[in-house]
């Protein structure tokens, strides 16, 4: 009888062990998910910009692609972008931006993040990556073709069909953002940014799991604004790479002090144009040193010969 009881009190705090554990790695079992969950925010937007040629004749095309809950790019307003896109940058301060209709307000709160949507973000993620090939899709004329469909296709075309999924499992088109960045070693590179309520989420097609946006080695350059898709911003947040800096300066002060200093010592001053001397000017400030020295030298000599004249005189 005792041991019975001993085991079922055994199995009982094994059971609470268990659950104590799992509760300690909330919201989601696993270090790694919780991790990335507790390190990530949300992205900051900037000022207005254009929007990438290939996503404006994508929604010229197919509008149904582009549609959003609270705006839609129209084809006369594609076209609009397009003559816009083709003026010079003189042209374009001088000229007004195509004009676009104000839509009601609407409530852009990000999506709550729980155990059903992070499994929707991840197994999206991982379907979609596996689904399609890569291969480039680029025009004769260099134009970057986004596709909402297909087998075949590079970045932006995993994103779309990214964005598609979630938007019919019942994401609002405000919290899956098309995104643009700079890849260290590829260059332009897009991605689908997911908003949440514990920061935004990149879905990417070189990456197997979920990251947060902050832990990811990209230049960030613009995305859909999250007030309405149709339209552009650009991120005014701190690159990946600065906030890598700084964690990694965090854990070695010194080693930061030292490369301020090094770099304050071969930063150019704002009046370098001063202190920059031509070849016949050095010639000058040469020969004019070399007066002064002999010119001391012979005042020495003058002084010793006067002290040695007073001497022999006494």
């Amino acid at each position: 009888m005792k041991t019975k009881t001993f085991t079922t009190i055994t199995i009982g705090f094994a059971i609470a062990s268990v659950i104590v554990a799992q509760a300690n790695a909330s919201p989601f079992i696993g270090s790694g998910v919780r991790n990335a969950i507790m390190n990530s925010t949300a992205m900051a937007e900037g000022s207005r910009t254009m929007a990438p040629l290939g996503q404006i004749v994508l929604c010229m095309k197919t509008p149904s692609a582009c549609e959003t809950r609270n705006a839609r790019m129209t084809p006369s307003k594609a076209r609009a972008y397009l003559r816009y896109a083709s003026l010079s940058k003189s042209a374009r301060t001088k000229r007004a931006k195509p004009v676009t209709t104000t839509f009601r307000k609407a409530s852009y709160a990000p999506v709550k993040l729980t155990p059903k949507t992070w499994s929707q973000l991840s197994s999206v993620n991982k379907r979609i990556n596996n689904k399609i090939k890569p291969r480039s899709d680029g025009n004769s004329k260099g134009v970057d073709v986004w596709s909402v469909s297909g087998n075949t296709g590079d970045c932006e075309d995993y994103a779309l069909q990214k964005r598609r999924e979630l938007i019919r499992m019942g994401w609002p088109s405000h919290s899956v953002l098309m995104t643009v960045a700079e890849h260290p070693r590829y260059g332009t590179h897009a991605v689908l940014v997911a908003r949440t309520s514990n920061g935004d989420f990149v879905l990417d097609n070189m990456r197997k799991n979920v990251v947060p946006w902050n832990r990811v080695n990209y230049r960030w350059k613009k995305r859909q604004s999250q007030s309405d898709p149709s339209k552009w911003v650009r991120l005014s947040g701190r690159s990946t790479r600065a906030a890598l800096n700084s964690a990694s300066s965090l854990r070695k002060p010194v080693a930061r002090a030292r490369i301020q200093q090094s770099r304050r010592a071969t930063a150019r001053p704002k009046n370098s144009r001063r202190i920059l001397t031509t070849a016949s000017i050095k010639r000058k400030l040469g020969k004019r040193n070399l007066r002064a020295k002999q010119f001391r030298k012979a005042r020495r000599y003058a002084r010793t010969q006067r002290f040695a004249a007073t001497r022999t005189a006494k």
